[in-house]
């Protein structure tokens, strides 16, 4: 009769107990439910190798009999992104982080497992086109750009233009320079006339006191006629408008005194909130 074997070397990688018997391995040791989940994870990193991510949707799809408007019709994604995400045309998907939600969706609806199909997306995405800011937005340049608005620069040339065309004008035929009136608030009436020593009536001499017109109606949004129009009348309209204003007089008989022969913008003209209304005002004839 031979006793118990004597432990040899090698025994315990081969799992020999000294006695000779087996160690049981690590799966038969696991209870029943734990042994299914570990096949389970096993089985789901498996399929999760040695496959792409389009190659696994469609395989998948078609092995559950799936057509892609069905799929359409469950997960709402859009059938051109899921032809897409099959084909790996990810140029073609919108930002990724859309594109993430349409693969963890995807891999929702066939059973799959969310994060193992995000491991197959690529780690660099493609940006859509026109998602990419441009270049004169980044950083610090923002601001200038912010306050440089072309549009208003336009509008305010063009009236400095023809507001410079007029007063040249009225410079070169009556050779007195334009006086600016510089504070909106409406100035006292300078055009009175004496009356003629002569005159059997009494009325006075000059134009200073003939008729002026009333502002004519206008629509909302547009630069009223003030063409003919006294100062003070034109002014109390702007200012009823809450208008900015400016007043410039000059000396000339072409119009009656203390009314307005020539504005800017013209009448009729949309009106800029943010820019000035210019009123050309005659002052008589100055002599």
């Amino acid at each position: 009769m031979t006793g118990p074997r004597a432990p040899q070397d090698g025994d315990d990688a081969l799992g020999v107990t000294p006695e000779g018997e087996a160690e049981p391995s690590l799966s038969s040791s696991l209870p029943p439910e734990a042994a299914d989940q570990a096949s389970a994870d096993q089985a789901g990193a498996d399929q999760f190798s040695d496959v792409s991510l389009g190659q696994l949707f469609r395989e998948v799809r078609q092995n559950r009999a799936l057509t892609l408007a069905e799929v359409e019709r469950d997960t709402r994604i859009n059938r051109d992104y899921l032809e897409a995400l099959e084909q790996e045309r990810y140029e073609l998907l919108p930002a990724p982080v859309y594109t993430r939600g349409f693969v963890r969706a995807y891999a929702r609806h066939l059973g799959l497992d969310e994060e193992g199909a995000l491991s197959l997306l690529p780690a660099d995405l493609p940006a859509p086109i026109g998602l990419e800011p441009i270049a004169g937005l980044r950083g610090g340049s923002r601001a200038s750009l912010r306050s440089l608005n072309l549009p208003l620069l336009s509008v305010v040339g063009g009236v400095l233009g023809l507001l410079a065309i007029v007063v040249f004008s009225l410079v070169w035929l009556r050779g007195s320079g334009p006086e600016a009136v510089d504070t909106p608030a409406a100035p006292t009436a300078t055009a009175s006339a004496a009356p003629s020593s002569g005159g059997a009536s009494g009325t006075p001499t000059g134009i200073g006191v003939q008729s002026v017109a009333t502002v004519p109606p206008f629509e909302l949004g547009q630069t009223p006629n003030f063409i003919g129009v006294d100062s003070e009348t034109a002014q109390a309209l702007l200012t009823q408008l809450g208008l900015r204003f400016v007043v410039i007089e000059v000396d000339t008989s072409d119009a009656p005194a203390g009314s307005v022969f020539a504005q800017t913008p013209e009448p009729g003209a949309p009106i800029d909130a943010d820019g000035d209304v210019t009123l050309i005002v005659s002052r008589g004839s100055g002599g």
